[in-house]
């Protein structure tokens, strides 16, 4: 049988928190800077997961991945971006419905919680103080915390090693294919929020264990995967 579930590993953007309106809000700032037309805040919502970098690139190619950039453009767009976002990192961000009651519910039984984003430390550290996230959390594993980003599966296995958990009491509670293919690798359970940021493909193709849609719904999700994983 497994063992009792020990650890959750949440994404952070589109999962905890609605991030868009300021990614959206700064890589306009950065447009505007570069007499580029905005993008709006529906465009960047389809761009967001992989971390700033590639969010910058497709914002310069509209949605692109294949697309060349001049480096040089690119370097100061990137800077741009920092910049603006660095000042107002979630100022128009909202944590969504229901996750402070769902994190202190998962706390009062004892289960640790972190939080594994392919987001910078500067602006991951930020944005969770901001909106109070911090203090229900034992570890933070960000973009730059190691060499490689999610899909790969070192930082969720970084996460568990800051906690002393191992994989097989833990579930990961992402919005992307890149929180199901990190999942997957290390072989955890991995339970997504739909409407999350997937550029613009329905998360059910993923093939999650589970899906929910409000925090209210995400207990007994976890303990029902939990239970028929036994």
């Amino acid at each position: 049988m497994k063992p009792a579930l020990k650890a959750i590993l949440f994404d952070l953007d589109g999962t905890l928190v609605d991030s868009v309106p300021d990614l959206a809000w700064a890589i306009d700032q950065m447009q505007a800077h570069f007499q580029l037309p905005p993008c709006g805040e529906n465009q960047v919502r389809n761009w967001v997961g992989n971390g700033v970098d590639q969010l910058v690139r497709r914002a310069l190619t509209n949605g692109n991945d294949t697309a060349s950039v001049d480096p040089m453009l690119y370097s100061k767009a990137l800077a741009s971006f920092k910049h603006h976002y660095g000042c107002e990192p979630s100022r128009y961000s909202r944590t969504y419905p229901h996750v402070e009651d769902t994190l202190d519910h998962f706390a009062r039984r004892h289960i640790k919680l972190a939080v594994v984003t392919n987001k910078a430390t500067r602006f991951t550290e930020q944005l969770l103080a901001d909106k109070q996230l911090d203090s229900w959390l034992s570890a933070t594993v960000c973009g730059d915390t190691l060499a490689v980003k999610k899909p790969a599966p070192q930082p969720l296995s970084h996460a568990l090693k800051l906690m002393n958990v191992a994989p097989d009491a833990a579930v990961m509670v992402g919005d992307s294919k890149n929180d199901v293919g990190a999942a997957r690798a290390l072989k955890l359970p991995v339970i997504c929020k739909t409407e999350g940021y997937n550029h613009g493909e329905d998360i059910a193709l993923s093939q999650p264990d589970a899906i929910f849609e409000d925090f209210s719904e995400l207990p007994s999700c976890i303990d029902h995967v939990w239970q028929a994983g036994q």
